[in-house]
């Protein structure tokens, strides 16, 4: 699904919040329903596996900078051809199809489902079962291929429809007719009389390379000639869009650097399918669309890879395209970086289906093996942190979304300086700060209890990782109570009286950095789309924000940095955190721990690098370039 907390256009940015985006159940299999199921596997020599990892983005180690193939990966940590054949060979009795994807770390196997309900003895778990594990198929393989896997991802078996459904299914459409409404007269729209220049300081990319130093960069010739970013996404896109945009911003328009790949269904079934668009599926073409147009502008030369997982008959489940994806673009390996704005579930609540053959925490397991995969081959990820500050659901705890592995790096979110009246007063920011708005959004999103802030917290499924362990302000914090829970109404409301706490915590402590991700304070998109009742063609301008804009801009900015370097930088975490504690640190830390400086309830920590709301802090890029250089010395 696309990131639950991203917002693009104000009615877009309530449909997607509240979770209901997208209302496509998933299929109804028949015992002839294709369908794809992956299984991921226990890497050989698992604690060699991260060791490596770290070890090559060491100075001190013999094996800095030197990654591995994915051939050398397959040797090293991957299932042998001996124990491939043994998954083939099983699958072949059920007359199912399998692909290893290169690495050897997962594999898929496709086939009727029928046939794959008996190959995994498939069947709905218990109703007590799936409320504990929130996993509603339980399977079963033989003893000696259980013993080699991580996880089965997609093999869902479909549960007795209960006498509820029908009611849950009403109520959701009556929420979606609600606020999918205009919300106001006020959505402000890029001003396109101005020339390239200024039309690209003000919304587009020199507005991000200014802010974050990327312009000096680019004049010293670096534009990320030579590069790829990779983008994972789950809706594919129209290059005319793209092209109109990037010509707007006076960028590179070139879009023959743009290529797609399919990872899912093919080109032909998803465009034909795509052909119309409905509010859905311009929701998440959306944040597909805004991906591309912030990574081609942000690195001007670079070749753009588009990786898109869509099913357009849902026999493949999201968690499956979500994963697959990101498994076809790792086991290419031709990208240096790769940027995603799209989430497949949260921690606690998991992937909003009750028939998932998963839990959130194996999920989890499974996708830290490809990213280490990527680490190891010197590719560097990242993710966007989330806009709901602590709160990726509308629930009275905090919720991290999925993918918070210490081998990614999340983006999380700021508000650069600005002034406008809103609510008959003036919102006055002066200085950058955490993103974290309970004071300039539109009354419609008040009422529903919709706050928008960067993504930051501590993930309860990942331990705190080794480059953040011991770290200055890393499972401590300091957070104002911004927000007060209603039960009654079960949302949020902006608390009267806020106080300063402090507090201590473990896990994986996320954002690494932040940028400017406020809507008040965003970016320019394109989208066009077309009606299947009166076959018309409809583009639009308009501005947003979300950490969706910061990780794809992130992407591109280290797309322009490794344009620089003799090798990529590849796994970022541990590097980035050496950096900020030395003398010539590349991250402003925003550590004002001030009530004007949360992310809806973490804030700064003062005399220490990180908070959980901003993270390190924000980048200065040509710093951020020397700290790299000095390494090679």
């Amino acid at each position: 699904m696309r990131r639950g907390s991203t917002f693009l256009s104000l009615a877009t940015a309530l449909l997607i919040t509240l979770g209901i985006a997208d209302t496509r159940a998933n299929a109804r299999e028949t015992k002839n329903t294709v369908k794809t199921v992956t299984i991921v596997f226990k890497p050989n020599h698992n604690q060699a596996f991260t060791d490596e990892a770290y070890a090559t983005v060491d100075p001190n180690s013999a094996q800095f900078h030197q990654y591995l193939s994915t051939s050398q990966v397959a040797d090293r940590y991957g299932r042998s051809a001996a124990q491939l054949k043994q998954f083939q060979a099983f699958f072949n009795r059920y007359q199912l199809k399998t692909s290893v994807y290169a690495g050897n770390l997962s594999m898929r196997v496709m086939g009727n489902y029928s046939h794959l309900k008996k190959a995994f003895q498939a069947k709905a778990a218990s109703n007590a079962y799936q409320k504990k594990h929130i996993q509603g198929t339980i399977y079963r393989l033989p003893k000696a291929l259980a013993e080699q896997t991580i996880a089965v991802i997609g093999m869902n078996v479909n549960r007795p429809k209960s006498k509820t459904d029908g009611k849950a299914k009403s109520r959701s459409h009556q929420i979606q007719a609600k606020v999918t409404q205009p919300l106001d007269n006020s959505t402000v729209r890029p001003n396109t009389s101005l020339a390239q220049q200024d039309f690209s300081k003000k919304y587009g990319s020199l507005k991000y390379a200014n802010q974050y130093g990327l312009n000096q960069l680019y004049q010293q010739g670096l534009s990320g000639k030579g590069q790829r970013v990779g983008l994972i996404m789950t809706k594919d896109f129209r290059i005319r869009d793209v092209k109109l945009y990037l010509q707007k911003d006076g960028s590179n328009a070139d879009t023959s650097r743009i290529h797609r790949y399919y990872t899912v269904d093919g080109r032909k079934r998803v465009q034909k399918y795509n052909q119309y668009t409905n509010a859905v599926k311009e929701a998440y073409q959306e944040e597909s669309s805004l991906d591309v147009e912030q990574a081609a502008s942000v690195a001007p030369d670079a070749q753009i890879d588009t990786y898109i997982g869509e099913s357009i008959d849902s026999a493949t489940d999201r968690p499956t395209i979500y994963f697959n994806t990101f498994a076809a673009a790792i086991a290419a390996n031709r990208d240096r970086q790769i940027s995603t704005s799209f989430m497949t579930g949260t921690e606690k609540a998991g992937f909003n289906d009750n028939t998932v053959s998963v839990t959130p925490k194996q999920y989890e397991t499974a996708s830290d093996v490809i990213y280490r995969q990527a680490a190891v081959q010197g590719i560097t990820i990242f993710d966007a942190s989330g806009d709901r500050g602590p709160y990726e659901t509308q629930k009275s705890t905090q919720e991290a979304a999925l993918g918070k592995s210490g081998f990614v790096t999340q983006i999380g979110g700021t508000t650069i300086p600005y002034q406008k009246v809103t609510h008959d007063k003036l919102v006055n920011v002066t200085k950058e700060r955490a993103w974290g708005d309970t004071y300039s959004l539109a009354k419609q999103f008040l009422i529903h209890g919709v706050f928008l802030g960067g993504g930051g917290g501590f993930s309860k499924l990942h331990a705190t990782p080794r480059f953040q362990q011991g770290y200055p302000g890393v499972n401590t914090y300091h957070a104002f109570t911004m927000l007060k829970w209603n039960d009654k109404k079960h949302q949020w409301g902006v608390n009267p009286h806020p106080k300063l706490i402090s507090g201590r915590a473990t896990g994986r402590n996320y954002p690494d950095f932040s940028s400017d991700s406020d809507m008040q304070t965003g970016f320019a998109t394109y989208l066009s789309t077309t009606s299947k009742k009166t076959k018309r063609t409809t583009g639009k301008w308009f501005l947003s924000g979300g950490t969706s804009y910061a990780a794809p801009q992130a992407a591109a900015a280290l797309a322009v940095v490794n344009s620089g370097l003799n090798q990529p930088i590849g796994f970022m975490n541990p590097q980035i955190y050496q950096f900020a504690e030395g003398p010539s640190s590349p991250f402003t830390t925003l550590n004002d721990a001030s009530i004007n400086n949360t992310n809806l309830y973490y804030t700064g920590q003062p005399g220490k690098p990180y908070n959980q709301a901003t993270g390190l802090g924000i980048v200065n890029y040509p710093k951020l370039l020397d700290s790299f250089k000095a390494q090679d010395k």
